[in-house]
């Protein structure tokens, strides 16, 4: 008998499958000097559960960290590129939460099924753009979604994304003249 009600009882966080997908794979941004202030993207965060769960919450995270390692005071060139991670830095995050929980109990049970949570995300223009390439610095962005559980526990998916500026540049087309040899006199 209390073998059946444990089985009917929510488990851990166990998802089938944990994704974030976005509409596009890069997110534009718009240079300064630009009329638009902001760059848009949106995508969704895809959950599947095949057995009831407990959650708190689930949450998007997008966090943009630089790292610089140039030091030109060092005389050797090995220590130069040398990678101190203390060096890697957050310089913006955001988070979207999707499941906020009723003010009366700390969890809720999702039913097993598969679950979409649509987002729009707003990137100001004052971001940098994605860097990489270079071994002595770099500018990466990651969203990183995650679904807290009834204890502390968590599960977390995350990808790497780039972002890009819009340069505004007038495209002026050269005018053509078109001079036909049966034209000249």
């Amino acid at each position: 008998m209390v073998k059946l009600f444990k089985n009917s009882s929510p488990r851990k966080i166990q998802p089938t499958y944990f994704d974030i997908r976005l509409d596009h794979n890069t997110i534009w941004i718009p240079a300064a000097g630009h009329t638009i202030k902001y760059g848009h993207a949106q995508g969704k965060v895809i959950l599947c559960l095949s057995d009831p769960t407990w959650v708190r919450d689930v949450k998007l995270h997008l966090e943009g960290r630089y790292y610089i390692n140039w030091d030109t005071t060092f005389p050797s060139d090995s220590h130069r590129h040398c990678k101190a991670f203390w060096k890697e830095l957050p310089f913006h995050h955001d988070v979207w939460s999707f499941l906020r929980v009723s003010a009366g109990s700390s969890t809720t049970t999702l039913e097993p099924g598969n679950y979409e949570f649509p987002f729009q995300m707003c990137l100001p223009g004052r971001l940098p753009e994605s860097m990489r390439g270079i071994d002595d610095c770099y500018i990466h962005y990651f969203l990183r979604a995650q679904i807290y559980g009834r204890k502390g526990e968590s599960v977390a998916t995350s990808r790497e994304v780039t972002v890009r500026k819009v340069y505004n540049t007038p495209l002026r087309t050269a005018p053509s003249v078109r001079i036909s040899p049966y034209e000249i006199e």
